[in-house]
């Protein structure tokens, strides 16, 4: 008598299952949009310092004292930081200036502060820009 084969049955596949392929493609599919990412952020990279750019927002009365929002953009590739922002109030009075410090604006972002200044707001007229900061 002779023993029974031990070897499992197998039966004859041809390849790989559906799920399997499924799984391949989509890695293929996830690695080649990770390296067309990386290579597009290569190519659009530039190297240019900070841009940055403040403008006033619209100016409100609050009893006698006037409120002007201002904005600050970064528009350029690399942060910025102690952004010092000065703005100039020119009225019949004469001249005031305002100013704050922005801690950091990473590149494409925006940052808001405010000011204040005494009198009417029909009174005023106002001039903002940043006056120095520090390159990261």
């Amino acid at each position: 008598m002779t023993a029974p084969d031990q070897t499992p049955t197998t039966q004859n596949h041809s390849g790989k299952n559906a799920l399997e392929w499924f799984v391949f493609i989509l890695s293929c599919v996830l690695i080649l949009g990770t390296f067309a990412v990386l290579i597009h952020g290569m190519a659009v990279w530039k190297d240019a310092p900070a841009r940055l750019i403040a403008r006033a927002g619209e100016a409100y009365q609050d009893a006698d004292t006037v409120w002007v929002p201002i904005v600050v953009t970064n528009e350029g590739d690399h942060s910025a930081v102690n952004i010092e922002v000065e703005v100039v109030s020119t009225s019949p009075a004469g001249e005031v200036e305002a100013a704050f410090t922005v801690d950091q604006i990473p590149r494409g972002a925006e940052r808001q502060g405010q000011v204040s200044f005494k009198g009417k707001m029909e009174e005023h007229h106002f001039r903002v820009r940043v006056s120095g900061y520090q390159a990261e």
